[in-house]
């Protein structure tokens, strides 16, 4: 059987889009909502109520934390702010779900052996969770730690009123505590804030920021940077009064850090050279240096050298690419027109990705401010694909409004702009966007729908809107006005805090937000893509990434469901692909996947619904349940290494072989004439069923059969299998025998026949009888394999450890040799 023949041709990235064109049209991507908390349910431990939320965020491995007010605590108001944490299930196998309370106001916490009592954790707490990068190969080690900043009843602890401390390994370890003296002894940490805490990378690699009393050189030096190191050591990364670039580090800050533990920031010294006087410095280990300052040349469009002034807003990715926001100059140190812009720094040069008077990709409006000493707008986030989300404000020939951009190198996207139609308003006030590793980008904004008009004059009606985009496929995640739990929403928060690696946005396309209710109540909500094939495309490559959804292949995160609502078939993938989990078809329509000569992975496991199919060769790494087709093409090879249980059909045509390494269980027919091997167990069902195999069957050293015999109809009371061709016996044979059958000398149970058998079983595992007064053996010949049952002459004989049953002839003679010997001695002395 082919399936296909035409030529693989993978498209690339998105070419540059004007929204305009699309006018935001939706897809009809498939996704669900869980609701993880709301106001008035009860808490984990059932000490008070939920009451409102605040900073919701969730990491690559969809865990969510975020903190919670209560209500109806014991204590009242001093035990009712709380740290709570969820992970949230995949699709395709859900998983039991517990919201777990990490942290409790008015706790005495054991950290590192020693007890503080906690405080308020709603607004004074701050916590930072690792993100484990899209490639594994970016950023190694372990990435399941909780970074937290922890305040203190006040006068609780001899130092001071608060601590930093890393969760790992379900134990809390002290970093450092206010008051504490630093590990080189100039100075002591002074009081943590919410702003002190600045990344944690793998391997408990936890930054953060202090100001210092009792230092040295008091104010000259009373400010650094630290990074905890996975064995308590904490090194000090920055301090001011450091010596750079010419001068002296007056004023470091806005570190930003990676995965890996590396960092970017911004410093000022005390240069004479006013021109000269302010840098980015890259962090790598526990050393700095130097990676642009003023009086660079930047790049730009401009005829005449520009120079570059202030820096500022730099973030780092797990390529340690940098982004950052500059000013310009020229060469006199006097503004110039268009002089701002947003830049990518690599370990090679320097690129320019945004500037202001530059065109929009569509050519309808120039860029405005890319960095203006009078506001904190844009605030880029960037992820590991070099690509930073942000609002730009945009100058038309009739007004200035604004627009959100996914920009990079290679490519400027606009995603939205002001007064842009969309479902059944216009867009507008939007807000800083948020990017994942995969290059989705989620932002919210007013929808206006129409003017109202009142005794008091006329409103613009608007409802709070959150949307998910790759730049061409557009999907709402939350509007307000829709109802959840028997409610209306009427506000939306976002966490779209572009510092550090974690927010409302995951690498798995996973959101998660905040919603008020009309009637006053709060809840924490999920939306969880079902990451899917385009309904558009009928026909076409899995390493095309314009064939799925919001434009991106999957990866190791993603819960794949191809669920059609008409006949798909989908080539590939063609390289090594690793995925969360797979599902085909399962409702009306079906999907074909043809494998190429690779290996597909599922940690999550493989489902292939009735009326799907998978066809090919390579190799599935992955738990499969099959109640489609599964079918090895003429002359080519599958293997499948985790556990199979199959309710559908399995073909394996003419010259091809399909082998399972892990447990078989099913008795539905193998069709076709090529090889079945097995390498696991064999367990047929539950039931008894017979096993038919059209063509031939190998079991290997590494193989187990097992049959259950309840009784003697075969394929009713128990499992039997029938081969077309040949079988090569190997590995064990294990038989079991119901207590409630009643066997009698004569009886025969047919457990395999086939064209013809060779080989043998490496071991055979058979019930011994002999008390009963029976033996069983197991009888092969060239065409069957039976099960026999004779009467047990002398129980004494039987040779129970075989599995035969059958009386040694060899053994009986053996031990008769003795007596032989005697009696012929006996005879030669007379």
């Amino acid at each position: 059987m082919q399936k296909w023949n035409f030529s693989h041709q993978v498209c690339s990235m998105f070419s540059i889009v004007s929204l305009l064109g699309i006018l935001l049209s939706q897809s009809s991507f498939a996704s669900s909502r869980q609701t993880i908390a709301q106001s008035e349910q009860t808490v984990p431990g059932n000490n008070g109520q939920f009451n409102i939320f605040l900073g919701a965020t969730i990491n690559s491995f969809n865990e969510v934390i975020f903190t919670a007010q209560l209500i109806n605590t014991s204590e009242g108001e001093a035990d009712d702010t709380a740290l709570y944490r969820m992970a949230l299930p995949s699709t395709v196998n859900p998983a039991v779900i517990t919201l777990e309370e990490v942290i409790r106001e008015n706790q005495l916490l054991t950290v590192s052996d020693r007890s503080f009592h906690i405080s308020d954790l709603y607004i004074d707490i701050s916590f930072r969770i690792t993100n484990r990068p899209l490639s594994d190969s970016l950023a190694a080690g372990d990435f399941t730690n909780l970074a937290l900043m922890l305040p203190l009843v006040p006068n609780s602890n001899e130092l001071g009123n608060s601590i930093i401390a890393v969760e790992s390994e379900n134990s809390i370890v002290l970093i450092a505590e206010a008051g504490a003296t630093v590990e080189s002894g100039n100075g002591e940490y002074r009081e943590f804030n919410i702003f002190s805490l600045v990344g944690i990378g793998s391997n408990n690699q936890v930054i953060f920021f202090s100001s210092l009393d009792n230092t040295e050189n008091d104010a000259e030096d009373n400010t650094a940077y630290f990074k905890r190191s996975n064995d308590n050591s904490i090194d000090e990364l920055v301090r001011k009064g450091d010596s750079v670039n010419g001068g002296i580090l007056t004023h470091p800050g806005g570190l930003e850090t990676n995965d890996n533990g590396n960092g970017v920031f911004s410093g000022q010294n005390d240069s004479e050279d006013v021109n000269n006087n302010s840098g980015l410095y890259k962090v790598s280990g526990s050393s700095y240096s130097l990676v642009v300052h003023e009086g660079d040349i930047a790049p730009t469009d401009d005829t005449e050298n520009r120079y570059f002034s202030a820096l500022t807003d730099a973030r780092i990715n797990n390529h340690n690419q940098i982004g950052f926001k500059g000013m310009l100059q020229d060469e006199n140190g006097f503004a110039v027109t268009n002089g701002s812009g947003l830049f990518l720094a690599d370990n090679l040069s320097i690129k320019n990705i945004l500037q202001k008077g530059q065109t929009t990709p569509d050519g309808t409006a120039t860029y405005g401010n890319l960095l203006s000493p009078f506001s904190a707008t844009p605030r880029p986030a960037m992820n590991d694909l070099g690509q930073l989300a942000l609002i730009v404000d945009l100058l038309t020939e009739d007004a200035q409004i604004n627009g959100v951009f996914r920009a990079s190198e290679t490519e400027v996207l606009e995603l939205a702009r002001k007064h842009l139609s969309y479902e059944d308003g216009s867009l507008r006030n939007f807000q800083d966007p948020a990017i994942n590793n995969s290059g989705l980008v989620v932002f919210q904004a007013d929808l206006a729908i129409e003017e109202v008009f009142d005794d008091e004059g006329s409103y613009l009606r608007t409802e709070d809107i959150l949307i998910i985009t790759d730049g061409v496929h557009y999907e709402t995640i939350e509007r307000g006005g829709r109802e959840h739990n028997g409610k209306v929403i009427s506000e939306i928060f976002f966490n779209n805090n572009p510092y550090g690696p974690a927010n409302g946005l995951s690498d798995t396309g996973t959101v998660v937000y905040t919603v008020r209710y009309e009637d006053g109540h709060r809840g924490i909500l999920a939306w969880i893509p079902d990451f899917g094939w385009r309904t558009d495309v009928t026909q076409g490559v899995w390493d095309d990434v314009s064939h799925w959804d919001f434009g991106g292949l999957p990866d190791q995160f993603t819960d794949v469901i191809l669920n059609p609502e008409q006949p798909t078939d989908i080539l590939g993938p063609i390289a090594d692909t690793t995925i969360k989990s797979l599902s085909l078809g399962g409702t009306s329509g079906s999907i074909d996947l043809t494998l190429q000569n690779s290996t597909l992975s599922m940690t999550g496991g493989l489902v292939v619904h009735s009326g799907s199919s998978i066809f090919g060769q390579g190799s599935i790494d992955s738990s499969v349940q099959n109640e489609g087709l599964i079918e090895v093409l003429e002359n080519q090879s599958l293997t499948i290494s985790g556990e199979m249980i199959n309710d559908g059909q399995i073909t394996i045509n003419e010259g091809s072989q399909l082998t399972f390494l892990a447990n078989f269980t099913g008795v539905n027919p193998i069709q076709g004439n090529g090889t079945v091997t097995f390498n696991g167990e064999i367990q047929l069902t539950d039931e008894p069923g017979l096993l038919t195999i059209q063509g031939s069957l190998n079991l290997t050293e590494d193989s187990a059969l097992k049959i259950a015999i309840a009784g003697l109809e075969r394929g009713e009371s128990y499992s039997a299998i029938d081969v077309g061709d040949t079988v090569s016996l190997g590995g064990t044979l294990q038989l079991t025998i119901s207590d409630n059958l009643n066997l009698s000398d004569g009886d025969t149970v047919e457990l395999l026949q086939a064209g013809q058998i060779s080989g043998e079983f490496d071991n055979l595992m058979v019930p011994d009888l002999s008390e009963q007064g029976l033996q069983l053996s197991v009888n092969q010949s060239t065409t069957k394999l039976e099960l026999v049952v004779t009467q047990d002459a002398d129980p004494l004989d039987t040779d129970a450890s075989s599995g035969s049953g059958a009386i040694n002839i060899g053994l009986f003679l053996l031990l008769l040799l003795p007596l032989i010997r005697y009696i012929v001695d006996s005879k030669r002395a007379e």
